[in-house]
Formats: C-alpha cells, structure tokens, sequence
C-alpha cells in the first residue's frame, strides 16, 4: 500500500527546547510508576501489533518517564476491556486500553452488553484510519465476491460487535450473499490460525495493514485471495479489487454500509478511564501524540510494515459525535439488518 507515513513533525516546544513539558506534581506523579497499557485482543493479532509497539516508546514521553507494560485482555472483541476500562479501572492516569474498531459504534447500535457511553469516553488518540479486505483462503472456491451469491462461504469472526461478524452479516442481509459466519474467536490471530487449519474459508474485515505486518506472504504468495475491499475508495495496490459500497446499488444499502464502516475511520482507537485528573490525562494525550511522529518509533513501523495514519484525540472526539449524529432512519434501518448477529 503507498506509505501514508506523516511527516516528522516538532513534539511540542517543550521537547525542542528542553523545558518542562508539564506541571511537577505530574512529573512526580508518574516518575517510578507503571502504566499499563491493556489491549482488548488475544496476543498475535493486528491491535496486538500496534498496541505493543505504542508501549516500546509510549513512556519516554510521558512526564516522569514511568515503565509501560501491556496486558491482554479479550473477550467479546474487545467489549470486555471497554467496559472495564470505563468502569473498573483506576482513574489515575496509569491505565489506558486499545479496543476494537467496531466498539466506536457499539452504544449507537444498542449492541448488548455496552457499559460505556463512546461519546464521553476519554479519547486518548488512533493510530490508523484503515482500509481492510474480505478474503478467501487460497484452496477455497472463490474466485470472485460473486461467487459467494452462489456459494456458502464459512468465514470467522471474533464478538457480535466486531466488523469481522457484522460486515459479512451485513453483506449477506442486504445484497443477499452467502457468508456463514463462525464466531467466538478470541481475537484476529484465531483466525488467522483458523484458516490455516481448514476451520473457514476466508475472513471479512480483515485490516490490509495488518496482513502486510503479520501475513504479508500470504497476499505476496496467493495464500489469500482478495474479494472485496471495506474502504472509501480501491486501494491503489490491489484495483481490480471493489469496495464494498460498490456492490450496493441501492442508495440506503450505500448508507448502512458506510455506517457499519465507520469505525474503520478511527481503526486503532486508545481510551483512559472516565475522571482521570485533567493534568494526567492531557500527559496521556500528548504522549500518544509525540509517539506516533516519534523518528525512531516511526522507523520501527515501517520495519513491521505498520500503516500509521493517526489521529489525535480532538479529532477523533469530533468524528465519534458526527457519527453519531447520523439520521436515525439509517440507523434503525442498520439496527434492523444487525439483530440476527446478536448484538
């Protein structure tokens, strides 16, 4: 995929000039303490991924410098953590969680379970708005996305809220395709590991970044064949390869689609618990914010082949609230479409 990479940009003037970059109290705070960064996916998979090379740099920009360790929380693809992130965590600022994609959507679809209001959460920042493939197993018979209108296709999928069930529900709802869609996967490395087994066929919502940093073989190799693409536009390395917008014809399809890939916007979505002090949580922010344009972080995610394509917390915070100020018949048309995933 053409590098997306930002531009190596000045952290904050505090860096440049080697003046203190926050208050004493939370330099002293964080100075000998741990955070603990949680990720709410088994180890192996793409957040997995990301989350961890975050931890590598996270704590050098942190005031006080504190050790950062990560943790694996799965569960419901990454619900679990969400929900114990903005009720059970401490509140101090030395706890912070990466979550799923889908979660950014989870309250808006009244998806069961929810425990948090994503409107209010305390957004620490996204590493990626990202671009993901529906694909087939290299000895499966598909060919084509076509293929699968007329064959059943046995795909994984991790929780009800994740893309992975929720996309190929959608595509067999409203176009009528024929994905039979396995869930329960603890995480994306499941899959991964699923197909390789023969337990399916493909997978859906499987991010493209993810395949180049943890199975780039595999698209190199044709050990998968890409059938259809879950972002705005064709992705310029594969082209024959149409977005999932494009196989509806009709307008409202078009609309539910493009709400059930909203969260792709903000695919590597971090959170902090609810009443972090002000201070702490700006420190949480602007960290994650100077580590995702760090040189040497930015040179070791290239190395792992990781698209970046961040997004501070303020943007984010803004896109979540145009999300979900969606117009409701789109959204109880997506509702409607989303009940037999048992969300």
């Amino acid at each position: 995929m053409a590098s997306r990479w930002l531009p190596t940009l000045a952290v904050a003037l505090a860096f440049v000039s080697g003046g203190p970059a926050h208050a004493a109290g939370v330099d002293d705070f964080y100075r000998g303490k741990t955070v603990t960064l949680q990720i709410g996916y088994a180890a192996g998979g793409g957040y997995d991924v990301y989350a961890r090379q975050l931890a590598r740099h996270y704590g050098h920009f942190l005031p006080g410098q504190p050790a950062v360790v990560t943790q694996n929380v799965p569960g419901a693809g990454s619900l679990k953590l969400a929900n114990q992130i903005y009720n059970a965590a401490p509140r101090d600022g030395t706890v912070i969680g990466a979550i799923g994609r889908e979660q950014v959507t989870a309250q808006l679809f009244g998806v069961a379970g929810v425990q948090f209001d994503a409107t209010k959460v305390n957004w620490v920042g996204n590493m990626d708005r990202a671009a993901s493939l529906c694909v087939a197993w290299h000895t499966a018979p598909f060919q084509r996305i076509e293929d699968v209108l007329q064959q059943e296709m046995a795909v994984g999928g991790t929780g009800p809220a994740s893309t992975t069930v929720v996309l190929p529900t959608a595509l067999n709802q409203l176009l009528g395709y024929k994905f039979k869609i396995i869930s329960g996967y603890p995480g994306g490395g499941d899959i991964t590991l699923a197909l390789e087994r023969g337990e399916v066929q493909g997978r859906c919502s499987w991010s493209y970044a993810s395949i180049l940093s943890t199975r780039p073989d595999w698209l190199r190799d044709g050990k998968i064949r890409p059938l259809a693409a879950s972002a705005s536009a064709r992705l310029p390395e594969l082209p024959d390869v149409r977005t999932v917008i494009e196989l509806a014809e009709r307008e409202q399809d078009k609309q539910v689609l493009r709400l059930i890939l909203a969260g792709d916007e903000i695919a590597r979505p971090f959170m902090a618990p609810p009443e972090v002090p002000p201070d702490r949580l700006k420190a949480l922010r602007d960290a994650f914010s100077a580590t995702v344009r760090d040189p040497q972080f930015l040179a070791e995610a290239r190395q792992q082949k990781l698209e970046l394509d961040p997004m501070d917390w303020a943007e984010m915070t803004d896109t979540i609230r145009t999300v979900y100020a969606t117009p409701q018949p789109v959204v109880a048309a997506t509702m409607k479409m989303l009940q037999s995933t048992g969300r």
